[in-house]
């Protein structure tokens, strides 16, 4: 495979930044830090089931029609967890 040329690489990062899943990371992204600071005994790196619980909102939340980031993370976090239940 022949590799992308700087102007190509350009074309592609700034068509990426305008795409829709750059939304939906940015959007991830800052809910995960607000999840991270609501709980700081989380171990965010084996918390696979917030994260998922969080990618699945923001995907219903974009397939609805939302594409601003900050929209999308302060729908998300209204709807999920601010600290882990104490069992």
């Amino acid at each position: 495979m022949a590799a992308l040329n700087p102007r190509d690489q350009s074309d592609f990062h700034r068509a990426y930044e305008m795409s829709p899943l750059a939304d939906l990371t940015k959007a991830f992204e800052a809910s995960w830090e607000v999840l991270k600071s609501h709980d700081p005994f989380r171990d965010p790196e084996k918390d696979d089931d917030l994260k998922l619980a969080l990618r699945s909102k923001l995907l219903a939340l974009a397939a609805d029609g939302l594409s601003d980031p900050d929209q999308l993370r302060r729908l998300a976090l209204e709807n999920l967890p601010l600290t882990r239940s104490v069992r």
